[in-house]
């Protein structure tokens, strides 16, 4: 799930490259404007930043974190949300969206990093929905 490697991206999460209505075919190293974005927060502590993304009902294995210097990119897909259904094997009815307000599809979020963040000990984890990464940041007497 973290991909910490400092070289750029040659393509993207499992289930992208699929043509866009309005870009290219493969997302590359850039984020499109017509994907949906998740609700994000970052909080900012003396040592370190904590990233927090709503992920909530998206497999774990189908979101990518990658790092590299002065860039945080979180990518993934989430399905649409299907409606339970109680027909008989082999029988369906028609269903008819009334509302539609959870976000479906590709995503890319692009977080900008300052420089002293420490990209060989970023750390991400999936909990109940929500996407925690962890990004020390160097001290002044650490940079390189």
């Amino acid at each position: 799930m973290l991909d910490t490697a400092q070289r750029p991206r040659s393509g993207g999460a499992p289930g992208f490259g699929r043509p866009s209505p309005s870009g290219p075919s493969s997302f590359g190293d850039f984020c499109p404007v017509d994907s949906w974005a998740p609700p994000t927060n970052i909080y900012r502590r003396p040592h370190h930043l904590d990233v927090c993304m709503d992920v909530s009902g998206m497999d774990k294995q189908k979101i990518d974190v990658h790092v590299e210097p002065g860039r945080l990119t979180i990518r993934g897909e989430r399905e649409a949300p299907q409606p339970p259904t109680d027909e008989p094997a082999g029988r369906s009815s028609a269903v008819r969206i009334v509302m539609m307000e959870i976000d479906h599809g590709p995503f890319c979020r692009q977080i900008t990093l300052p420089e002293q963040a420490d990209l060989a000990r970023v750390e991400s984890r999936y909990d109940r929905g929500m996407l925690w990464v962890h990004i020390p940041l160097r001290r002044a007497s650490q940079e390189r």
